[in-house]
């Protein structure tokens, strides 16, 4: 199997989401109609926000045009793919599978050109039971991991291609996620936290001092709690953050009971009422906003986007800092459902929707 690529760190069942649509909302923050209720430094109650009303908002082509790829789920050599992130304005990292759920290549796909140029080939050792899963890039790298009888993997391959080497194995949880900065892999594990370290070319690892029982958010910041339950059970996923660079330390403090999720800077959750909604970590510029996916529990992508439905049968890109926001122009599929895919983590650029025979995809660190 390979893990649900959709957010790790929270409760969110797939990679690909079959989502039944109900009530839709509003999107921009001209067209708010809730109360906008200023939040207090102290987390005390504030009045309670009104679901907003369905309206619709403009097409992503004219809001970010420079954003949106929509593309074929078939490579020029006809294999299918799987997005996983934008490594520029115009290429696509993606990955091809043997069998269902199982990489066996990475590629990059030239959505100018519409060609690609093999990275390199996943490699499954023998035993494996969660195959190659939480792709990330950085400093000329792509790094992922795999689990077995084993025990936990890290692999690194070059982004200009070459063999993909063993970074690093040990007996620990399934990482919640990976980064790679300074010339390193770090990954933050499950069920007991802690941020692990080792070169992206292979050799010792190490526990990066000062991060026990926490998670990575968006490298160089972790944090915890890392899971989000059901609304009223008082729970803020990452609520308290530190930057392991800087030592800067921040706290949420929420005006409400919410079912929050937090980013670096914005939190957005939904209350007991279904009311979406979102304010910054310090309590400031609570607000409602567009209908959030009911299973999500994603913080903020790049800390300020988040996928809504701004009215019935459609799907947009909303920006919670500027207030805008861009439907997709993708209309209900069958049985009043959409197929859609969550970025994989806040610090990823990619969010994409799956077609009749491709691909949405929309780049978020192009708006």
């Amino acid at each position: 199997m390979r893990r649900p690529r959709a957010y790790p760190r929270v409760a969110l069942a797939a990679a690909a989401v079959v989502v039944a649509m109900g009530g839709a909302t509003v999107a921009g923050r001209a067209l708010l109609t809730g109360t906008h209720a200023p939040g207090t430094a102290n987390g005390t109650a504030s009045p309670a926000l009104h679901r907003l009303k369905e309206t619709a908002v403009p097409p992503m082509e004219k809001v970010w045009p420079k954003a949106i790829h929509r593309v074929p789920d078939t490579l020029p050599n006809r294999r299918k793919f799987l997005p996983l992130t934008f490594l520029d304005a115009h290429t696509l990292l993606v990955s091809t599978d043997s069998s269902f759920e199982k990489a066996d290549a990475l590629y990059a796909y030239d959505l100018r050109e519409h060609t690609t140029r093999r990275i390199a080939t996943v490699v499954t050792p023998p035993k494996t039971k969660l195959f190659a899963s939480g792709f990330s890039t950085g400093d000329g790298y792509v790094a992922w991991y795999l689990a077995g009888d084993y025990g936990t993997e890290i692999w690194a391959a070059p982004l200009a291609g070459g063999a993909a080497r063993l970074v690093s194995r040990a007996d620990t949880p399934v990482p919640t996620a990976l980064a790679i900065d300074g010339g390193k892999v770090l990954w933050s594990v499950g069920k007991t936290g802690g941020v692990f370290r080792a070169p992206v070319t292979g050799g010792a690892t190490e526990k990066v001092p000062g991060t026990r029982g926490t998670y990575i958010l968006q490298w160089p910041w972790v944090g915890a709690p890392a899971a989000v339950l059901p609304p009223n059970t008082g729970v803020t996923g990452f609520a308290n953050v530190r930057n392991v660079v800087t030592g800067e330390t921040r706290t949420a403090r929420l005006t409400d009971g919410a079912a929050w999720s937090c980013g670096v800077t914005w939190c957005v959750g939904r209350d007991s009422h279904l009311v979406s909604e979102a304010q910054r970590r310090d309590g400031s510029g609570r607000q409602a906003i567009p209908d959030l996916e009911s299973a999500s529990r994603n913080p903020p992508s790049l800390d300020r986007f988040v996928i809504t439905f701004p009215a019935k049968h459609s799907i947009a890109v909303y920006d919670l800092r500027t207030g805008k926001a861009g439907d997709l122009g993708i209309k209900q599929q069958d049985k009043n459902s959409f197929v859609f895919r969550l970025a994989d983590d806040p610090a990823n650029r990619l969010y994409y929707t799956i077609t009749d025979g491709g691909y949405v995809l929309v780049d978020l660190g192009a708006i």
